[in-house]
């Protein structure tokens, strides 16, 4: 939940500063839905017991129900097809994060 939390907060940051929004652009919002992704699933994979990359990618499933029903709540909601996919890419990026988690933990 680290990971979502760092999400929420930048998410917070960057509309009050007007930085971006969702109407004029976007794409940073998108970036920073991403990094907070890999953000989640590694700190799930460094405190997690075993298996970090299984850990990241559950952390990323985790955040992406969490995201999809604010999304859902927020608005008429994605199709099927676009939760199916955002589904996909939030267990890769937190599995992502997860391997960033055991090649830390290796060089430690």
């Amino acid at each position: 939940m680290t990971g979502l939390f760092v999400g929420i907060v930048a998410f917070v940051v960057l509309g009050v500063v007007g930085v971006t929004g969702p109407a004029s652009n976007p794409i940073p919002l998108i970036l920073v839905q991403f990094g907070a992704l890999v953000v989640g699933g590694l700190v799930a994979g460094r405190f997690g017991h075993g298996a970090p990359m299984i850990h990241g990618g559950l952390a990323g499933i985790a955040m992406f129900l969490v995201i999809g029903i604010v999304s859902i709540a927020a608005t008429t909601g994605p199709s099927t097809a676009d939760l199916v996919i955002l589904g996909v890419i939030a267990a890769i990026l937190g599995s992502v994060g997860g391997g960033i988690a055991r090649l830390l933990d290796s060089d430690a």
